[in-house]
């Protein structure tokens, strides 16, 4: 089973045992939060979308680390003024594990199996049955002679 969930301003595709970032959540490491908007429920037989959030699912995770993210260097620079600055920003996420979807009957449990990726079969062009043939037209400069 998995679920489209909301956090933060960004949509996740999670299932049970899934690690994924999110925006910084007041919570402790170790302890549980569970997230309320659901955008999509679904498994292998069936999909249920909602209008906007699908009403008595909640996805349950674990919250593994509070960190911050690598440093991203910001560089302001004017042209022929002598004025440049550098400054860094570190974004602070939380890492989260899921451990339950919990759904009021509204999607079977199963797990999900990984299908196969399938790759766009390659475009051929249209094969050109009873082409014409070309035809070469001789031509003469104007007062030339004919023979």
């Amino acid at each position: 089973m998995y679920a489209v969930v909301k956090s933060g301003g960004r949509q996740f595709r999670v299932s049970e045992g899934n690690l994924f970032r999110v925006e910084k959540l007041d919570a402790k490491v170790g302890s549980s939060v569970t997230l309320d908007s659901v955008l999509m429920l679904g498994n292998v037989d069936a999909v249920k979308i909602g209008t906007p959030e699908v009403k008595d699912v909640s996805v349950t995770c674990e919250v593994l680390v509070q960190g911050r993210a690598d440093k991203i260097l910001v560089f302001k620079k004017k042209r022929r003024h002598r004025y440049q600055r550098t400054f860094g920003h570190r974004q602070p996420f939380t890492l989260l594990k899921v451990t339950a979807i919990k759904a009021a009957g509204a999607v079977s449990k199963a797990k999900v199996e990984a299908k196969p990726v399938l790759k766009r079969a390659a475009r051929k062009a249209p094969s050109k049955t009873g082409t014409k043939k070309s035809v070469v037209k001789k031509t003469t400069r104007k007062g030339a002679v004919q023979k």
